[in-house]
């Protein structure tokens, strides 16, 4: 809850202590790669 996961798998991204990027659900590899790209 403390997170807002709602449901599994979630993948949330942070940095400096904020979200910068979520997904909820499963994604292929390259969804997961850009997400991580967008989070840079």
């Amino acid at each position: 809850m403390r997170f807002g996961v709602r449901g599994i798998p979630t993948l949330i991204l942070y940095k400096g202590g904020e979200i910068v990027a979520q997904h909820v659900g499963m994604a292929p590899r390259g969804q997961i790669e850009a997400l991580f790209q967008q989070a840079l």
